[in-house]
C-alpha cells in the first residue's frame, strides 16, 4: 500500500499539488496480470490544466480536457524485475455501472522524472465505475490487463 500511496501523491505533487482527498482510497490501486504490475491514480484535470501555458505538464494529451474531467494516470512495473515500464501500448476503459464505456489510448508521459500513461476521462457522475487497463510490451507476446473498481461518492469523494 505504500507504493500506492506514494504514486499518488507523485502524481499529485507533479500535477501540482491536487487535494490529498484524491491520496486516501477506499480501492486497490495496484494489480498485477500477465508479468506487469499496474499502478494507477486519478487527479482532477483542472490541476494540470492550471500549470503556466509553457510547463511541460500544461500540453499533456493536447492540454484538451473537458470540463470536469479527471486525469487518469496508470504506472507499469515488470513484474518480475521490479522495473518500470517506459515502453508500451496501453488503453483505459472507462465503464460507469449501468452506463456508457469509454476507451482512450493513454500517453506516454513522464511524472516526477519517471514514465506513466495518462489520458483525460469524465470520472464526475456519482457512482461506481470500472477502470480496465490493457498494456502491450514491443516484444513481449500477448496482452497484460487489470481491472480497478472506482466510485465517486455524490459529494465528489472518491
Amino acid at each position: 500500500m505504500r507504493a500506492e500511496l506514494a504514486l499518488l501523491l507523485g502524481c499529485a505533487a507533479a500535477l501540482g499539488g491536487a487535494s490529498l482527498q484524491a491520496a486516501e482510497p477506499r480501492h486497490a490501486l495496484r494489480q498485477a496480470g500477465a508479468g506487469i504490475v499496474f499502478h494507477y491514480g486519478v487527479v482532477p484535470a483542472q490541476v494540470v490544466l492550471a500549470h503556466p501555458d509553457k510547463h511541460p505538464e500544461r500540453a499533456m494529451h493536447s492540454g484538451a480536457a473537458p470540463k470536469g474531467a479527471s486525469h487518469l494516470v496508470v504506472a507499469l512495473f515488470d513484474a518480475a524485475k521490479g522495473e518500470r515500464i517506459a515502453a508500451a501500448e496501453v488503453s483505459a476503459t472507462v465503464t460507469l455501472l449501468g452506463g456508457a464505456s469509454v476507451t482512450k489510448r493513454l500517453e506516454a508521459m513522464t511524472i516526477a522524472d519517471q514514465p506513466s500513461f495518462g489520458g483525460f476521462f469524465s470520472l464526475g457522475i456519482p457512482g461506481i465505475y470500472k477502470l480496465r487497463f490493457e498494456a502491450r510490451r514491443p516484444g513481449v507476446p500477448g496482452i497484460a490487463s487489470a481491472e480497478f473498481e472506482y466510485r465517486v461518492s455524490p459529494e465528489g469523494r472518491r
